[in-house]
């Protein structure tokens, strides 16, 4: 195992990068954290061939099948869930209906993901992500944004990178790739709302701030800061939610759903 790095190494190691990126660290040190807070996520390319066994999938079918959902099977999102340089990926299940006059979907959905090394030669090296996505499809189509779970702050997630790569503290040719393209991707903006219940637990992360503002009334702010929502993502018309690397759980989509539409209906209230 490498050694874990010194301080002033770490420390002479952000500097380079706040350099190179001119001004820009903040926003590499919060796509890093993002990026390590989704880590927990990914999944070795070994797993690709039956990736959904035949036991989850039957489970999720007979679900649908006593509840009136259609199935649909390896079927793409209208919406990417990975960054820049990951592959599209495909929903191997998807469980669709009509729900309260919205339409919802329920779907085991994988894609390939690019994983950073430090390591040169591994540096092309690809996995697989995986999640149960709860989605509900909206009346109209709002610009970008996401309401997650606040993380434990950048010095975290840069001490959790280099306890990684231990001596190795050479990494900027290993991140240019990745990272470059998404700092220059569209910009979003992270928000607080002036409520300590809610900004002590969340983060806003939105390509429109005002839009982001507009919809998270004092209705909605209060039933995510009780915890009684769940985190979640609007691209377009698509509001959705993500759950861990587990296969669908039909014994849970009830709840799930019935709490993400509770979102849809308080968005704006």
């Amino acid at each position: 195992m490498l050694p874990e790095p010194t301080h002033d190494a770490a420390v002479a190691w952000m500097k380079q990068l706040n350099k190179i990126f001119r001004g820009r660290y903040d926003q590499f040190v919060q796509i890093l954290h993002a990026d390590l807070t989704h880590a927990s996520r990914v999944i070795p390319t070994q797993r690709r061939e039956g990736r959904v066994n035949r036991r989850d999938q039957e489970a999720a079918t007979q679900w649908a099948a006593r509840n009136g959902w259609a199935v649909s099977r390896n079927a793409s999102l209208p919406f990417e869930l990975g960054g820049p340089q990951d592959g599209r990926g495909e929903a191997e299940i998807l469980l669709y209906s009509t729900v309260d006059g919205r339409p919802v979907a329920v779907a085991d959905h994988w894609y390939r993901r690019w994983h950073n090394s430090w390591d040169s030669e591994a540096n092309a090296r690809r996995m697989m992500a995986r999640h149960t996505v709860t989605m509900v499809k909206l009346p109209q189509s709002y610009p970008r944004m996401t309401v997650k779970l606040r993380g434990g702050g950048a010095w975290s997630a840069v001490t959790s990178v280099l306890g990684g790569v231990g001596a190795a503290l050479d990494p900027v040719n290993a991140l240019l790739g990745g990272i470059q393209q998404k700092l220059f991707s569209p910009q979003t903006v992270d928000l607080t709302l002036g409520h300590p219940p809610f900004d002590e637990k969340f983060e806003i992360v939105a390509t429109d701030p005002d839009v982001a503002r507009s919809l998270l009334g004092p209705l909605l702010v209060e039933e995510q800061a009780s915890g009684r929502a769940p985190t979640w993502t609007i691209q377009g018309s698509d509001l959705y939610t993500l759950q861990g690397s587990s296969p669908i759980v039909p014994e849970e989509i009830p709840a799930r759903l019935s709490a993400l539409l509770r979102v849809a209906d308080l968005l704006g209230h």
